[in-house]
């Protein structure tokens, strides 16, 4: 193994009896590389070896590529000098500004009671002071006697003037129904004479399953379900629709009522 230098402190290696042949490349911005890294291709054919910039260029196929660094290795660290004299005192440093002030000392004992003085002279009256809170309520008195009775007042007004009791079949026995529609299974159109403006718009109206009580036959309970909606082209009726337990639409029977408020 023989070695070269090449520049300042780079050396170059060959082994065996191929001799090295550098080839000089003018200054390039990318020469030496990041970190100072130095880029070259290796012909071991030839012993040639070109430095390259490698952002620009690279090895062919036939050169091998190596890396190199412009700084050496660091050599042993060396021995510590000797201990150098004392130097001269330097000159008296300016005064420093004034500390903090220290915190405040311990309580000191308290002095002898004095001599009681002589007895001043009478204050003003002060103000009178706030109310006091009420005494408890005393016991209930005996229960005086029985009143006559008042006049009656004035009948109240109907709970609804609105309801109907419906037939599965679409009749309305019982009620003060205009006219009742059986549009199709389970779904009914329930007219009412009113005069609102709205109709039955801001009501609220209920409907429930049940029979006529006058209608011949067993009692017992209707399974299924009933619900109300808007009353369709007119806002004087109300839409019903009853169904069966799986949601299918069934006639069934039911009682419709609607509850709005005094205009």
């Amino acid at each position: 193994m023989s070695g070269h230098r090449i520049g300042g402190g780079l050396w170059l290696a060959a082994a065996g009896a191929v001799a090295v042949v550098v080839t000089a490349l003018p200054a390039s911005a990318g020469i030496p590389g990041r970190a100072g890294a130095i880029r070259g291709c290796y012909d071991s054919a030839t012993g040639r070896l070109r430095v390259i910039d490698a952002s620009t260029n690279w090895c062919e196929r036939s050169e091998v590529s190596l890396t190199w660094n412009v700084r050496g290795r660091s050599g042993a660290r060396g021995a510590p000098g000797a201990r150098g004299a004392r130097g001269l005192r330097g000159p008296r440093g300016e005064k420093g500004p004034a500390g903090a002030a220290g915190g405040s000392g311990e309580r000191g004992p308290a002095g002898s009671v004095g001599a009681v003085g002589p007895q001043g002279p009478e204050g003003p009256r002060g103000a009178a002071g706030a109310t006091g809170p009420a005494g408890p309520a005393g016991p209930a008195g005996a229960a005086g006697a029985t009143g006559p009775p008042g006049p009656a007042g004035p009948q109240g007004p109907a709970a609804t003037p609105w309801y109907a009791v419906v037939k599965a079949n679409g009749t309305a026995p019982f009620g003060n129904a205009t006219g009742v529609s059986h549009l199709s299974p389970g779904a009914y159109t329930v007219g009412f004479a009113t005069t609102r403006p709205v109709g039955f718009d801001d009501c609220t109206v209920i409907a429930s399953l049940g029979d006529n009580a006058n209608d011949a036959g067993p009692r017992g309970p209707i399974l299924g379900g009933v619900s109300v909606g808007p009353g369709g082209a007119t806002s004087s009726a109300v839409s019903v629709y009853t169904y069966d337990l799986t949601g299918a639409a069934k006639d069934l029977p039911f009682h419709v009522a609607a509850f709005c408020p005094t205009p």
